[in-house]
């Protein structure tokens, strides 16, 4: 029986973003970006309890959670999940639900 079809949805925000995204369950998370301006410390992107990832003042920072061929291509990083931003200036968070 063939799958259901995929939406794809984005989570985003920007300004002086501090704060958890919370992924709701059953969504897969299928990329993440993170932005920091110049002249702002150093901001931080941090998954669920793992070590923060830096983003250096005025950077980027990007993952894409690596895909799941067994579960119609779906990423890997799957809700409920919580991301936490702390001094970044926006941000973009794509999953498929």
């Amino acid at each position: 029986m063939p799958s259901a079809p995929r939406a794809y949805k984005t989570y985003a925000t920007g300004d002086d973003v501090a704060g958890v995204l919370a992924i709701p369950a059953g969504e897969y998370v299928v990329g993440i970006a993170a932005f920091a301006a110049t002249g702002v410390a150093t901001g931080t992107l941090q998954v669920a309890a793992n070590t923060p990832a830096p983003i250096p003042d005025g950077g980027t920072i990007e993952l894409s959670p690596p895909f799941d061929p067994s579960n119609n291509g779906d990423g890997t990083l799957i809700g409920p999940v919580n991301i936490t931003f702390t001094d970044v200036t926006g941000f973009v968070v794509e999953v498929v639900v």
